[in-house]
């Protein structure tokens, strides 16, 4: 593989030797595209060219009057189309629980994935990740697949996530061979956990949302004090991943009874990590009565990507406080892609 201008060629100083030199070498550069490193030195408007970025990446370069114009690139060892006509992004698959060891992308509106610029089928049965390739304890991972060579394999980063350039992709920030797929919280044990209060799972692709819901049970007993919302409940919490191009509804609301020793406002609200959230309802509570404060409705909040907690707040407008004896509590989170 060569580049090679003989320049002109002067018949009285040229000899048949020297001709046939040069036309060797200008045939092998013809026959190689012109391949190197740069921009052949005698390249003109139109003149196509592969320019070699690495042993594994070729560009085919058409060239300008002052650049050049990349058509498309390809692995010489493998024969494939890197980008070009094969540009599109593929997100035909979800990423989703299993069982506590085990999380599987699966095929979903098709089978390809896009990986490094190239599509790449999904097996029918999927690709598995273990919960044994995270390595800590409440810790939160973004799982990014890559092509081996042969097949898709997962693994899992506390690397955040970028847009490839080429592809319109959501890869490994800094690594385009990784394509994301989903996100996940290793639990105490190095488990997966799914469950209707605790969502550790989510898949980038093709999932529509997820919903998460607690219930406190009547009889146990809620105290509610004076003063600000403040969440009435620890163990009445939804515990979720969310994605930064999501946001959350959150709906509450609470029945309370007890003796408050005169009429007073009851309120009732929805947190987020603690803090409360809009859109609060309050009722009046007349002594002696029982107070259904309702439902509270918050819609899109701001987030940050990454792990939450979600809870009911409350509070009443007096220097007393009730001692719910029959209270229930109840809150759902629901979370939409945009």
């Amino acid at each position: 593989m060569s580049q090679y201008d003989f320049g002109t060629i002067d018949p009285n100083v040229k000899s048949g030797t020297q001709l046939a030199l040069d036309l060797n070498q200008w045939r092998d550069a013809l026959h190689t595209g012109h391949a190197g490193a740069a921009r052949p030195s005698y390249v003109q408007p139109g003149m196509i060219w592969i320019k070699q970025v690495s042993s594994t990446v070729w560009q085919v370069m058409l060239a300008t009057a002052t650049t050049d114009v990349p058509l498309g690139t390809v692995d010489p060892t493998t024969s494939e189309v890197l980008n070009g006509q094969r540009q599109a992004g593929y997100g035909q698959c979800v990423f989703g629980f299993t069982s506590a060891t085990v999380c599987t992308l699966l095929p979903r509106n098709g089978n390809l994935l896009t990986i490094n610029g190239v599509p790449r089928p999904i097996p029918a049965a999927g690709v598995t990740l273990a919960s044994s390739a995270m390595g800590a304890d409440n810790t939160t991972y973004f799982v990014y697949a890559y092509w081996t060579g042969s097949a898709i394999a997962l693994e899992v980063s506390t690397t955040t996530h970028a847009t490839d350039t080429a592809t319109g992709m959501r890869v490994k920030s800094g690594d385009a061979t990784r394509t994301l797929v989903g996100m996940v919280r290793r639990a105490i044990g190095a488990t997966f956990q799914d469950s209707t209060t605790i969502r550790y799972v989510r898949s980038w692709f093709n999932e529509g949302g997820i919903i998460a819901a607690a219930f406190h049970a009547p009889g146990t007993g809620i105290t509610v004090n004076l003063g600000p919302y403040v969440e009435l409940d620890s163990n009445t919490r939804v515990y979720m991943l969310t994605w930064g191009n999501a946001f959350e509804y959150l709906i509450g609301g609470s029945n309370v009874a007890g003796t408050p020793a005169a009429n007073l406002v009851a309120c009732a609200g929805v947190s987020m990590d603690s803090v409360n959230q809009g859109w609060n309802n309050q009722t009046i509570w007349y002594s002696s009565q029982l107070a259904s404060v309702g439902t509270s409705i918050q819609g899109q909040i701001a987030h940050a990507e990454g792990l939450h907690y979600f809870g009911i707040t409350g509070g009443v407008s007096t220097s007393s406080f009730v001692t719910a004896i029959n209270g229930t509590m109840w809150i759902q989170i629901g979370t939409v892609r945009k």
